[in-house]
């Protein structure tokens, strides 16, 4: 579980930029809808690797 949490943490910043970000001040801790949808690909990433 760690591994999961802070691999997310260092791609989070490029889905910042790459995604747009609508009225998201913390975008280290929060998980908007649009995220949730990339959440699961970072993860899933992870257990190939």
């Amino acid at each position: 579980m760690e591994l999961l949490t802070t691999v997310p943490y260092s791609l989070l910043p490029l889905t910042c930029f790459l995604l747009p970000t609508d009225s998201i001040p913390d975008s280290r801790f929060p998980i908007p809808d649009s995220r949730f949808t990339i959440n699961p690909m970072f993860t899933y990433q992870i257990q190939t690797l």
